[in-house]
């Protein structure tokens, strides 16, 4: 036996024999926080809440949640955790819990700080990437004898004190598929507001998110949006939704633009002034616009002529820009062909001329591009430089915080991954031996680090952002997965956590995160026991 559980089987040979003892444990995914680690012990129905008071030192918190998790994600800024749960079904006593959303806070400590009780289970859940909103919502898991699957549940996160505020989705034949809400929109008629975007399956629902602040009514402002026919003859389905504001200069009203799944078109959806006799803050005029080939991605980009969809075609390859206003399709010959898109004005521009700069990158070849779109429509080569990398890419994810605003992680397609340098034009590759890493970093960015780990082994690496230093790390178990997070206590320094996972046992490593070392670590062990013991 490993001597690391054997710890755990020792720390409660003497005294009360704790109900963890017989149960056995069953965790969900582990969940990082800012300033803490959560693990759902479903068998039992709690939360092992792990934060770290100061150097190599970790503290377990149990919290009670509702029986039977289905969901625990955390908030965007990483500082509530939100569990759905079943609760018991079918009901026979009146002692049987109901379904539940409990909603857990770790600073100053960790305290299940409100707990709702819902008529019937819900396993969907979406946190606003602004924490404003949070939608709860039927899925295919919550089979019931009569379900309506366009119910759904909004929650004000700065409202906590309400009760969730059921709305029934409009639609002609289909239901929610997923959900995103759009920034602050300014109305052509009627204050500003934001719009929750429900995709269907044919299908595109706006809803009205300002009057639901006052009311509770089952009804909101809602405009449902019905597809195009698609080449088949069948309404086309919904594949991507963005959104841009009302541009004064350019006398651009708010936009939607919808990616149609297998179609050439796109769909725009500009939000209108309605009839002097409504009194809805918008309406909206459908418009459709082939691009010329079957769109990877769309994203609305400032150009030098004006605000423009950009829409990548990458069996061309090209690049479509579409004016909002007119219809009118700018077609824009790539020299690869590149099917991801991301802004990175915020980090490059040096100027105020308004025009974005874009990353550009390609599942399918080893090429990268940065766009200056100030340049698309005058420049011979459209403002575009190009930059080889090791592998295609499979994804682009940013590092948090502000240390390291230039610089951007490309996941490749072969498990190697690069650390691109925007401003530097300079791609560094990290290879990991054909082994598919999976990659966390630090919420905030503050310990500058990203972590490299492969579940189910005891080696793992840390990268330095600042020098591209990797530092292999090793721990005396396998790794489950690893987190980088805030002391707790107002220590100021980060610790990182390697969790480990074992049959019915449960271990964490800890070091220091700032600068790990495999000589100075600390093991606790009886997790999922009710005890915590270290060595």
């Amino acid at each position: 036996m490993n001597k690391h559980w054997l710890c755990s089987l020792l720390l409660l040979g003497c005294g009360s024999r704790p109900e963890a003892w017989d149960a056995p444990f069953t965790p969900t995914a582990p969940v990082g926080l800012d300033n803490a680690v959560v693990v759902m012990d479903t068998t039992l129905a709690r939360a092992l809440v792990l934060t770290s008071p100061g150097a190599l030192e970790l503290r377990e918190d149990v919290l009670p949640v509702g029986q039977h998790v289905v969901k625990a994600q955390a908030s965007p800024d990483g500082k509530r955790l939100f569990v759905l749960s079943r609760g018991v079904w079918p009901r026979r006593n009146a002692s049987d819990e109901h379904p539940r959303l409990t909603v857990i806070e770790t600073d100053p400590a960790p305290r299940v700080v409100k707990t709702y009780e819902l008529d019937d289970p819900l396993s969907g859940l979406v946190v606003d990437s602004e924490n404003e909103w949070a939608v709860l919502y039927v899925t295919s898991e919550d089979s019931r004898t009569v379900t309506n699957p366009n119910e759904i549940f909004l929650l004000h996160l700065s409202e906590l004190d309400r009760d969730p505020i059921p709305v029934t989705v409009q639609s002609l034949a289909g239901s929610p598929q997923s959900f995103s809400f759009t920034s602050t929109l300014d109305m052509p008629n009627g204050e500003a507001r934001r719009l929750l975007v429900v995709e269907m399956q044919s299908e595109v629902t706006l809803v009205d998110l300002l009057p639901s602040l006052g009311n509770v009514e089952r009804t909101t402002s809602q405009v449902t949006i019905q597809m195009s026919l698609n080449q088949q003859g069948q309404n086309a389905t919904p594949a991507e939704v963005v959104f841009h504001d009302a541009d004064a200069a350019s006398g651009l009203d708010p936009q939607l633009a919808v990616r149609l799944q297998g179609d050439t078109n796109v769909m725009l959806l500009p939000l209108v002034a309605p009839s002097s006799s409504s009194t809805r803050p918008f309406s909206v005029v459908p418009n459709l616009v082939d691009v010329g080939g079957q769109a990877s991605t769309i994203r609305f980009v400032n150009t030098d002529d004006g605000v423009r969809l950009a829409a990548l075609v990458p069996s061309k390859p090209s690049a479509g820009l579409v004016d909002p206003n007119t219809g009118n399709v700018t077609s824009i010959t790539l020299a690869k062909p590149f099917s991801g898109i991301a802004l990175v004005t915020a980090e490059l521009a040096t100027d105020a001329s308004g025009t974005d700069i874009a990353l550009l990158w390609s599942n399918t070849t080893p090429t990268i591009g940065l766009w200056d779109l100030g340049k698309a429509t005058t420049a011979a080569t459209h403002g575009i430089d190009t930059l080889q990398v090791g592998a295609s890419v499979r994804d682009v994810l940013n590092v948090p915080g502000d240390a390291f605003p230039t610089s951007k992680i490309l996941e490749g397609q072969s498990g190697d991954f690069y650390v691109l340098d925007l401003k530097a034009r300079r791609s560094s590759p990290m290879v990991t031996n054909g082994r598919t890493y999976q990659l966390t970093f630090a919420p905030d960015g503050q310990s500058r680090r990203l972590w490299a780990f492969a579940p189910s082994e005891e080696d793992f690496s840390s990268v330095e952002l600042g020098t591209l230093n990797p530092t292999e790390l090793h721990a005396d178990s396998p790794v489950w997965n690893v987190f980088d997070i805030a002391q707790s206590g107002g220590a100021g320094g980060r610790t990182a956590v390697v969790l480990h996972h074992s049959g019915g046992a449960l271990g964490a490593t800890v070091l220091d995160a700032v600068a790990p070392d495999s000589a100075n670590t600390r093991f606790y062990s009886g997790l999922a026991y009710g005890g915590l013991s270290h060595e």
